[in-house]
């Protein structure tokens, strides 16, 4: 099987290279023994053989390729199935409860980030993605300050910290969390189209709860 995402996938890519070179080496070496007398059939057949077996290595590399490409699709389409589900759940409880669950998110984002535990995180940001609403309308009257356990803030700042603490230059960091990214991103952009541009968004989205 292919090498898991971000695990020394360069390796494994000189491990397709290094054998092809041992068996094109191989190859020419067969053909090189047939021809040793200055027989030009043997160069042809030499020729032929490496073309084979570079043919017999593009196969092998491009079915490896299609394989990893079909198991990460599925990874993606697993994980926004469970960030859907965690939503749903989220929402099902009552007001209080909500408080209670987002304040304990936070908390875990908080000891996962202190521990380095990047698989902690990515699982947390996606039940924290799916609870989150998008922004919402400024109020065209002010309003009370709100109060200081707002659960949005609180998933929206435990949100930022974990995103902050990933190194999203790894690519199995990216395979984690891109369901995390692309269902925050069509909030922003379905918000963004229905105000016509990002300044008029920015101008009526109340995006801030309490610091």
């Amino acid at each position: 099987p292919p090498p898991a995402p971000g695990t020394r996938s360069s390796a494994g890519g000189g491990g397709w290279a290094a054998s092809g070179s041992s068996t094109t080496g191989m190859a020419l070496g067969g053909g090189g023994g047939g021809g040793g007398e200055g027989d030009e059939g043997g160069g042809s057949g030499l020729a032929g053989r490496s073309c084979e077996t570079s043919r017999i290595l593009k196969c092998l590399v491009r079915g490896s390729l299609a394989s990893t490409e079909r198991r990460h699709l599925e990874i993606v389409e697993r994980h926004a199935a469970d960030l859907q589900r965690h939503g749903s759940s989220f929402r099902a409880l009552s007001p209080e409860e909500r408080l209670q669950r987002a304040a304990q998110m936070a908390c875990d984002m908080a000891s996962s980030v202190s521990e380095d535990l990047p698989g902690k995180v990515c699982r947390l940001l996606r039940r924290m993605a799916g609870a989150l609403d998008g922004p919402l309308e400024r109020p065209v009257v002010k309003r009370e300050a709100p109060a200081m356990c707002d659960e949005q803030a609180t998933l929206r700042k435990a949100l930022r910290t974990g995103l902050a603490h990933l190194d999203l230059e790894d690519s199995s960091t990216r395979l984690c969390i891109a369901d995390v990214v692309t269902h925050l991103g069509s909030m922003l952009a379905a918000y963004i189209c229905a105000h016509g541009s990002l300044s008029s968004a920015e101008q009526h989205a109340e995006w801030r709860g309490p610091p």
